[in-house]
């Protein structure tokens, strides 16, 4: 013998009704992901830089240098997918309407006023420390330039310089 127990608003009569909220909640998982065909930290060098004291210091020379490698991806990428490249040793400083990643001078320890990095996505300049669209269907090409940011006053013939940055992705 069994005895069931139903609440009283769940007894109804077939010519009622009867209303119920509910409430579902959840949680979305994206399941994209990319990776980098070479892994760890990528060294981008900038060798000798080269600069003209004639008529003031400036830089000789500076093509880009790609900054990444080959990027495979998995799972639902669909959707809006951005890109940010984001400065961890110094900061940015602006230079000719484009935010660019700071120098530093390593004989000296600080910031450099005459270099900063620019990236460049597909060609163009890209604000460093701001998101970009990526289309993941053809994916961009990322560049890094060294750029003569001040009069070249504070260059030191075998001065060496550096810098650091994290490539994040997004999946929104």
């Amino acid at each position: 013998m069994a005895l069931l127990i139903f609440p009283y608003s769940a007894i109804v009569n077939a010519a009622e009704s009867v209303e119920m909220k509910i409430h579902v909640t959840g949680h979305i998982r994206a399941t994209g992901s990319c990776t980098f065909s070479k892994k760890g930290p990528l060294n981008i060098g900038f060798g000798t830089v080269l600069y003209s004291t004639l008529g003031g210091n400036t830089l000789k020379d500076t093509s880009p240098q790609s900054l990444t490698s080959s990027m495979s991806c998995t799972g639902d990428y669909a959707g809006q997918t951005t890109m940010q490249l984001i400065p961890t040793i110094t900061g940015e400083t602006d230079y000719q309407g484009v935010r660019l990643m700071q120098v530093m001078d390593d004989s000296k320890g600080v910031p450099s006023k005459d270099l900063g990095i620019r990236l460049l996505v597909n060609g163009a300049p890209q604000n460093v420390n701001e998101a970009f669209n990526v289309d993941m269907t053809a994916q961009p090409t990322l560049k890094v330039e060294l750029v003569q940011i001040g009069n070249g006053d504070g260059f030191v013939n075998g001065a060496a310089f550096s810098a650091a940055a994290t490539l994040t992705m997004a999946f929104l």
